[in-house]
């Protein structure tokens, strides 16, 4: 009876070990996240300037609005080089 209630108490208190942990504070979010977080917001639904830089395009003069860092913004279809291409 002693061996099953000493049991019991250890598995208990391991229960109770393995349901703690540090405790994340709401103030101690980084600026560096929220950064982050309001720049997904501005660029929402756009792609990345980067990746459209130097793609082809079909319409000259034609603007694509793309997020560029943390703030969107815009590249144009333009004639170079014999091609049509997206560019600042």
């Amino acid at each position: 009876m002693k061996q099953s209630l000493v049991v019991t108490a250890v598995l208990f208190s391991l229960s109770l070990l393995g349901c703690g942990g540090p405790v994340a504070e709401p103030e101690a979010a980084s600026e560096s996240s929220q950064d982050s977080t309001l720049s997904q917001l501005a660029c929402s639904g756009h792609p990345a300037c980067s990746s459209l830089v130097n793609k082809r395009c079909f319409n000259e003069g034609e603007a694509q609005t793309c997020c560029a860092g943390d703030t969107t913004g815009e590249l144009y279809c333009v004639y170079s080089e014999g091609r049509l291409i997206f560019a600042y």
